[in-house]
């Protein structure tokens, strides 16, 4: 896959948010890489090479299977405490609140309390009063999804530290961790593989040969990491491809700019025949949008799939979603926490959740929310030395 310059505007792997962007990451998450083209799209193309091809098939034969195992594999140096309590940091994001309904279900699971306290995605301080709050109740740890750890505040951090307590980090990328913040579950290698994913399903769909646009929301670095996946496993699954990237803003999104932006780039690239989406919220319109612009023949894939993504689906509609479950990132985030207060090894193990992709051919087969795979939290227990 040759290579094109990237945008004006530059896109930096992992770079970090500022507060409103990083709050904002929260929903775009839950709701989660050269001349510069029209509407900010860098592109990249490649030259006769489909030897890849039958790695990209075994990849998404596997993918398009429900998994049956979790991914953590390494059980804790000991069992938890008897007793403990948990304390989720809520907010008005269904996904989040999934999230949240798999850490109570867990923690009860072990006989430990469980408590939320709510904080507003788009005010920053918010949440950092709401972290302080958490810990007035003296919990045995603390899990946040979806916001960066530089929101959390210095003396925020500092507070939990004299205090003991660890504050899970879960479904946010990038995460350094330290004896406080804890990376959970779902970081960057959980988006890059979503990314290698979808590029193994266009490559395998067009036979090699695909044009596609990623509309890719670069403000959020979850986001970024997707684009790596993608443009990296195309430019091995499928060099005679080409992608074309569009830089989108945070702004764009609020604005529901999204869109628009993406079709009007489609009107001016008339190859391009497939769309890649950060999140499937970013769809909304697309359909009757594209047909409005006469774009009649383009396949929408995306990273994690919604309920009218699936529907769409399992109604004979075209193109690929991967999904992960939400419920299935809270069991985590609580691994996450026990290892932190067993000073057990595996943190590691809940990085990339189990990742399935959807077609028509297999969203027949898939209840909303999706919660695969079945059997999690019991195999998590085991792990915990628990029942």
């Amino acid at each position: 896959m040759k290579s094109i310059s990237k945008s004006s505007a530059g896109r930096r792997p992992h770079r970090r948010p500022g507060a409103a962007v990083a709050l904002l990451a929260t929903a775009a998450l839950t709701l989660a890489a050269c001349g510069a083209g029209e509407d900010g799209a860098s592109a990249s193309a490649g030259s006769g090479d489909t030897s890849g091809l039958d790695q990209a098939q075994e990849n998404i034969d596997g993918a398009l299977k429900a998994p049956t195992e979790i991914s953590q594999t390494t059980e804790l140096s000991e069992a938890p405490p008897s007793s403990g309590s948990v304390i989720f940091l809520a907010n008005a994001v269904p996904a989040t609140s999934i999230i949240g309904d798999g850490v109570q279900e867990a923690a009860e699971a072990i006989d430990w309390d469980y408590d939320e306290v709510t904080y507003d995605t788009a005010n920053p301080a918010t949440l950092q009063s709401a972290l302080m709050t958490a810990l007035s109740k003296e919990p045995s740890a603390v899990v946040v999804t979806g916001v960066s750890p530089d929101l959390y505040g210095e003396a925020t951090v500092k507070a939990y530290e004299e205090a003991g307590v660890p504050i899970v980090a879960a479904g946010v990328c990038p995460v350094k961790a330290t004896e406080t913040i804890i990376a959970g579950p779902s970081n960057c290698d959980q988006e890059n593989s979503v990314g290698s994913l979808l590029a193994d399903w266009i490559a395998v769909d067009s036979e090699g040969t695909g044009q596609v646009l990623h509309a890719n929301v670069t403000a959020y670095p979850s986001y970024l990491a997707v684009a790596d996946g993608l443009e990296s496993e195309l430019g091995t699954a499928c060099p005679d491809c080409e992608l074309q990237t569009i830089e989108l803003t945070a702004a764009q999104v609020s604005d529901g700019q999204v869109v628009p932006t993406t079709v009007n780039t489609l009107r001016a690239n008339p190859g391009i025949k497939y769309v890649v989406f950060d999140n499937a919220a970013y769809t909304n319109g697309f359909d009757a949008a594209a047909k409005a612009a006469g774009l009649t023949d383009i396949t929408v894939v995306g990273r994690q799939a919604d309920q009218a993504a699936i529907t769409a689906l399992q109604n004979g509609g075209a193109g690929a979603w991967t999904v992960s479950s939400y419920q299935l990132l809270g069991y985590g985030a609580l691994d996450a926490a026990l290892r932190a207060i067993t000073d057990s090894d595996g943190f590691e193990g809940n990085f990339v959740a189990p990742i399935q992709v959807l077609d028509a051919d297999n969203a027949a087969d898939v209840s909303v929310p999706y919660n695969q795979p079945e059997g999690a939290l019991d195999q998590y227990l085991a792990l915990w030395q628990v029942g």
